[in-house]
C-alpha cells in the first residue's frame, strides 16, 4: 500500500479557523473551537492516517503582539512547527480586512523557503467574488504554489486541500501500518484543553486568558471503569478566583459540568471530575509557572 507522508504546519492569526479545520479533517475533538484569541495555546500535533494519508498536522496558535513571556512562548511555538514542516497552510478569514497581523505571519512563514497554500476559510458565508478578490491580491504579492477555498460544512472542500498537498509529500509504501495509540501525555493533554475551553465558553471577562489549567491527579480504575481526575484552575488575581467560583459555587460547578459532558463524549467510561482554584500571581510572567503549567521548551 502507498500513502502520502509528511508535516504540515496550519498557521493564521487567531479565529480564522485552523482548529476547525483539524476537527473536520480527524472528525474528532483535537483543538479546542472558540471565538476568542489565544483558544490554542501550545502547537498540537496530530497524526492522521487513512487508506491514502500518513500525515503530521500541526495546529499552532495564533501569533500574538508579546505583551508578556507567555505570549513568547506562544509565537515561538508557531516559528518551531515551520521548521518542521514539508508544507504550510496559511489560513486567511474572507470575513475581516487583511490586517498588519496577516502580513506579518506571512513575512515569517517565507522565511523557511517552505511551499505554501493559500486557503480561504468560511466560504459558506462569504460572496465568491470577494473570495477571489482576497486570492488575487495576495497572490500577487506572495509566491503560494496553490490556493483554495474551504468550509468545514462541506467534506468535499477539505478532500480538494488535501488533494492540492499531494505533490509536497512524501508517497511511501507501507506494507503494514500499526495505529499509533494515544499517549498518558496526549489525554492529559486532551483533559486540560477540554477544562479551559469550558472557562472560555462560560467567562465573559477578560478572566478566561490569564487562567491555567493543571491536572493535579489522574486515576483510570479499570475494574470499575472510571476516570478520576483532579484539576486546578490557576488565575492571577484573587479578584479573578471569586469570578470562577460564583455565588455559592455556581460557576466553577458549571465549568465542571461541561467539561465533563464533553469528556464523555471522547471516553467510554465514568468520570469524576473535580475542580478548584488557585491563585499564582502574574504567572503569565514567571518561568517557573509558564514550565509548571506546560508553556515553555
Amino acid at each position: 500500500m502507498k500513502k502520502f507522508q509528511g508535516t504540515i504546519s496550519i498557521i493564521g492569526k487567531p479565529n480564522v479557523g485552523k482548529s476547525s479545520l483539524i476537527n473536520t479533517i480527524f472528525d474528532d475533538k483535537i483543538s479546542i473551537v472558540n471565538q476568542k484569541p489565544q483558544t490554542t495555546r501550545n502547537q498540537i500535533s496530530s497524526e492522521f492516517i487513512s487508506d491514502q494519508y500518513d500525515i503530521q498536522f500541526i495546529d499552532t496558535p495564533g501569533f500574538h503582539n508579546e505583551r508578556n513571556k507567555l505570549d513568547a512562548f506562544l509565537n515561538s511555538e508557531v516559528k518551531t512547527s515551520l521548521k518542521s514542516a514539508e508544507l504550510i497552510y496559511f489560513l486567511c478569514d474572507p470575513t475581516r480586512p487583511l490586517d498588519d497581523e496577516d502580513y506579518r505571519l506571512l513575512n515569517l512563514v517565507k522565511r523557511y523557503d517552505t511551499p505554501i497554500i493559500l486557503v480561504v476559510t468560511k466560504m459558506d458565508i462569504v460572496d465568491y467574488t470577494a473570495i477571489t478578490l482576497l486570492i488575487d491580491k495576495l497572490s500577487n504579492e506572495y509566491n503560494f504554489v496553490t490556493s483554495t477555498a474551504i468550509t468545514t460544512f462541506d467534506p468535499n472542500t477539505i478532500y480538494n486541500l488535501l488533494k492540492l498537498s499531494e505533490p509536497y509529500l512524501t508517497l511511501i509504501d507501507v506494507p503494514k501500518y500499526m495505529e499509533s495509540n494515544s499517549s498518558f501525555e496526549k489525554d492529559l493533554f486532551l483533559i486540560k484543553e477540554i477544562i479551559r475551553e469550558q472557562c472560555l465558553n462560560l467567562l465573559h471577562q477578560e478572566v478566561p486568558y490569564g487562567i491555567a489549567v493543571l491536572i493535579e491527579s489522574y486515576e483510570y480504575i479499570p475494574e470499575r471503569n472510571i476516570f478520576n481526575i483532579s484539576a486546578s484552575l490557576n488565575v492571577e488575581k484573587e479578584s479573578q478566583k471569586k469570578i470562577i467560583i460564583g455565588v455559592n459555587g455556581s460557576m466553577i460547578k458549571e465549568i465542571g459540568t461541561k467539561a465533563r459532558q464533553e469528556l464523555l463524549k471522547i471516553y467510554d467510561s465514568k468520570i469524576f471530575l473535580k475542580l478548584y482554584v488557585k491563585v499564582a500571581k502574574n504567572w503569565r510572567d514567571d518561568n517557573t509557572k509558564l514550565k509548571e503549567f506546560g508553556y515553555s521548551h
